[in-house]
């Protein structure tokens, strides 16, 4: 026969750093670095940003009511579990990035500081803007956010911006015949629909946008009593609009919404309220006054405010004028609590888009 076949040497048993669960280790390891210097630069270079964004992702996904118990409860599994719950990939029952399996009890319970620390800062600003943007109307119109009330539960007839009538100011609007019958209009944020039903008698064809489920279900049904024909509910994200929205429209009403999305980003709220209209397309914008001297729920603006959020945008100040909201059982009932004699200041402002 042939020669035999040269030993093999067997393969050296495998050195991982003390502590280590998993199977993969950076790449200063396998150079020889050392372990302990090297794992804690990992841990806050690498696996601390991993549960970050996965404890965002999870937020954005579930939205819970109260962020900071979520975020808590799941650090405090990462911390308590340690080296088991890391090791099978999980947190708080949560499936993770499976680079989280390299941690013992001791290295979570670090992790877990870490994560304090600096999830704070960045769930800070992607909480409030979520806030604003979406749970805080619904929770308005859910009745679990009522702050104007101080001992009940929100309904949709306490709502403070509601009064039950279509707005004074677009009545006046439509009365002086800005409309004459051919145009298409959208009201933005529409609320439970009494806006869209006046317009309907004024328009050829009427829109209404709003976040909130539970509005555009009071809207449709407003709609639908009244047996208008001419108008739709949608609802839709204005500061991400549907591209059936855009430049679609010769006038758009919009009653304290422009003011809330411009706390979210004066430039998209801008570009909300102005992208909607066809050039040459008006819009009548009612917003809080700087003027009012009391906080009493709409976001007081400066005429210079409105200017310089909605000029560059494209649109183009035709009227500004001060005014007071109309009466609500809310404003009433601030204004018997405050020994106030009117409801909240207001602009009514009229735009044309030229750009």
């Amino acid at each position: 026969g042939g020669e035999a076949s040269p030993q093999r040497e067997a393969p050296a048993p495998s050195r991982r750093p003390r502590g280590w669960v998993g199977a993969v280790r950076p790449a200063r390891l396998r150079a020889g670095m050392c372990a302990e210097e090297d794992l804690r630069e990992y841990l806050r270079r690498h696996k601390v940003e991993d549960v970050m964004n996965d404890l965002v992702g999870l937020i954005a996904a579930t939205q819970p009511a109260e962020p900071w118990d979520f975020v808590a409860d799941r650090l405090a599994a990462l911390a308590d579990a340690g080296a088991r719950a890391v090791a099978s990939g999980t947190i708080g029952g949560v499936r993770t990035a499976p680079s989280l399996g390299l941690c013992t009890a001791q290295e979570a319970e670090a992790i877990s500081e870490l994560l304090r620390a600096q999830l704070r800062e960045r769930l800070r600003k992607s909480d409030q803007e979520e806030w604003l943007r979406r749970r805080k109307w619904l929770g308005f119109y859910e009745g679990w956010h009522a702050p104007h009330l101080s001992c009940a539960r929100g309904t949709l007839e306490l709502l403070p911006w509601r009064s039950g009538k279509p707005t004074t100011a677009l009545v006046e609007h439509l009365a002086s015949g800005a409309l004459d019958g051919s145009v298409s209009a959208i009201e933005l944020g529409c609320g439970t629909g009494e806006n869209l039903v006046c317009l309907a008698g004024a328009a050829r064809a009427v829109t209404g946008v709003d976040i909130a489920p539970v509005a555009v279900v009071a809207a449709q049904e407003a709609i639908t009593r009244s047996r208008v024909q001419n108008a739709r509910v949608l609802e839709a994200d204005l500061l991400a609009p549907p591209d059936e929205l855009q430049g679609a429209f010769d006038f758009a009403f919009d009653c304290q919404t422009y003011q809330c999305l411009r706390q979210v980003s004066i430039v998209a709220a801008g570009a909300a309220v102005a992208g909607v209209l066809r050039l040459g397309g008006t819009l009548l914008l009612l917003t809080g006054n700087a003027d009012e001297p009391e906080e009493r729920g709409p976001v007081r603006l400066t005429r210079r405010e409105l200017e310089d959020g909605l000029v560059p945008a494209g649109l183009e100040l035709v009227s500004c004028d001060p005014f007071f909201f109309d009466e609500t059982e809310a404003y009433r009932v601030q204004a018997e609590e405050r020994g106030l004699a009117r409801p909240p200041r207001g602009w009514r402002s009229l735009w044309v888009r030229v750009r």
